[in-house]
């Protein structure tokens, strides 16, 4: 049950981190992360470069594990 709770909350706080980032961040979050997408299929879809999108596909990750970090 405390487990289900830090989920959630967690989950809770996922989603908002995703409704503050830029527009660009946010679909690269949607897409590569919660999608499973293939990051060269996205960047050339966007018209971004590879490099670009793993750049911004590590800062959402390192934004998660900072939220992560403060639920322990």
């Amino acid at each position: 049950p405390e487990r289900s709770f830090q989920q959630r909350r967690l989950l809770r706080q996922i989603a908002k981190l995703h409704q503050e980032l830029p527009p660009v961040e946010q679909v690269v979050m949607e897409r590569l992360l919660i999608n499973g997408e293939v990051l060269q299929d996205v960047a050339e879809e966007l018209g971004y470069s590879r490099g670009h999108l793993s750049r911004v596909r590590r800062r959402c990750l390192e934004r998660i594990v900072e939220l992560r970090k403060t639920e322990l």
